[in-house]
């Protein structure tokens, strides 16, 4: 029977073998040499470092160092708690030697946990040491999740509640992250991937305005990597802009030419956020906006309630398709499974000003309220107000050019948590070819 499967074409061996278990890829392996040469790759070409150890064991003369040229994912975790600082460090410093060692990586996520202190440095010198490793070109697929530990909490860098945290280091940690970054100093960002297509950043505040100040919200590292990404995800607490340097900002002008696609997840924000990306991708095809806990409304931005949402979209010309939490300052006694009829055709007035003022190219436009507060055995109930915009290219001068065809409906989507994890197309209401699945066989939604 394995001589008649793996007689298929391969990418079909592969399809069927990511939905087997663990215990069933253990018992192919021992079938026979060549079932266990055909496993291999599919086992190992995503790994996950959740130890030095783990990373150790792929150095030349470890026990699956010859394996390296099969893996085309790494993930690299903390090894200890997120208040074990100098463990963490320790850790990375391991992990990004390991990493040059590799000839083939193309999908990299870096998870860290810091204190605002010492993130910079901590930052430079991950992606200083990753500017030395073949993955620097091969690199397809960027995740870094970095959230930042409170500085007052007990944590193992002792003495630093006296003095500076920096100072604090013990000498090999100084060595290891370079000269000190201050909170305001003007820092060339790191180099980023030539090759990169795809940035996700988690953080506790982002800034969609690369900048060379060092504040801790990673606003200067999409500026290494913006000539070249065509995917941008953020999962942030605050969707943040440092303070300006107007002198900078001309002399240091940003293009985003090649981004097509935007997905933000966010805790704190409200419609205005619109506008600022409108701003920034004027370019972008598909723009997803998902709450994260919050209660996503008009804000506090200047103007009627109307003008905000109306002027939200201006200037993207080349927009397609649009997901956005639905407005619930509103009508918020309409707010919930049923839908009123005023509440549904104010969604599609704003649609179309939407369209009538730059956003001539949409297709399709949903207002979600996400389900991700009611997640039952790995899925959550997506309510949709949904617009489909269908043009008619005979209408005569002075007819509509285009219909809104409505509809109110509950979508039902294989939750992985974080940022990245769910499709574009799936969050556009388009099932998935198949759900995400662990490491043992596909990948997930992250790429």
């Amino acid at each position: 029977m394995s001589l008649s499967l793996l007689s298929l074409p391969r990418e079909l061996v592969d399809e069927i073998l990511s939905y087997v278990s663990k215990r069933d890829f253990k018992r192919f392996s021992r079938c026979s040499r060549v079932c266990r040469g055909f496993i291999i790759p599919l086992v190992f070409s995503r790994i996950d470092w959740r130890t030095p150890y783990r990373a150790e064991a792929f150095r030349d003369g470890g026990t699956v160092g010859h394996l390296r040229p099969v893996v085309y994912h790494i993930s690299m975790y903390m090894p200890g708690r997120p208040n074990e600082l100098l463990r963490n460090i320790a850790a990375f410093e391991i992990y990004m030697d390991v990493l040059t060692l590799f000839p083939n990586v193309k999908s990299l996520w870096i998870n860290l946990t810091t204190i605002s202190d010492l993130e910079t440095n901590l930052i430079h010198a991950i992606f200083n040491k990753l500017s030395a490793a073949p993955a620097f070109h091969t690199l397809k697929s960027l995740n870094l999740t970095c959230k930042r530990y409170p500085q007052l909490s007990l944590h193992d860098l002792s003495g630093a509640r006296k003095q500076d945290f920096y100072a604090a280091l013990p000498e090999k940690y100084q060595e290891y992250l370079g000269p000190k970054i201050g909170m305001d100093d003007d820092v060339d960002p790191p180099p980023g991937p030539p090759g990169l297509r795809e940035l996700v950043v988690v953080t506790n505040q982002f800034s969609l305005t690369p900048s060379r100040r060092a504040e801790p919200n990673v606003s200067f590292l999409h500026s290494s990597c913006m000539k070249t990404l065509t995917k941008l995800r953020i999962r942030s607490d605050i969707l943040g802009a440092p303070m300006a340097h107007k002198d900078w900002e001309q002399k240091h002008w940003f293009s985003w030419d090649g981004l097509k696609q935007v997905h933000l997840e966010l805790n704190q924000a409200d419609f205005s956020v619109l506008s600022e990306i409108s701003g920034k991708f004027p370019d972008v095809e598909d723009l997803v906006i998902t709450k994260n806990g919050a209660w996503f409304g008009l804000g506090g931005a200047s103007g009627s309630n109307e003008n905000i949402l109306y002027n939200a979209l201006q200037g993207m010309k080349k927009l397609k398709r649009v997901r956005v939490p639905q407005p619930n300052d509103l009508f918020p006694n309409q707010i919930g499974e049923n839908h009123g009829f005023g509440y549904t055709e104010y969604l599609k007035d704003v649609v179309n000003q939407w369209i009538q003022r730059g956003a001539d190219m949409l297709e399709k436009v949903i207002f979600a309220k996400d389900g991700r507060s009611t997640v039952m055995q790995g899925k959550s109930w997506d309510k949709m107000v949904q617009f489909d915009i269908l043009r008619d290219k005979r209408a005569l001068q002075g007819e509509p050019k285009w219909k809104l065809n409505v509809q109110t409906w509950d979508m039902i989507g294989f939750y992985v948590q974080g940022v990245g994890q769910r499709s574009i197309d799936e969050l556009f209401g388009m099932s998935p070819q198949k759900a995400p699945v662990d490491s043992y066989g596909k990948t997930t939604w992250f790429s």
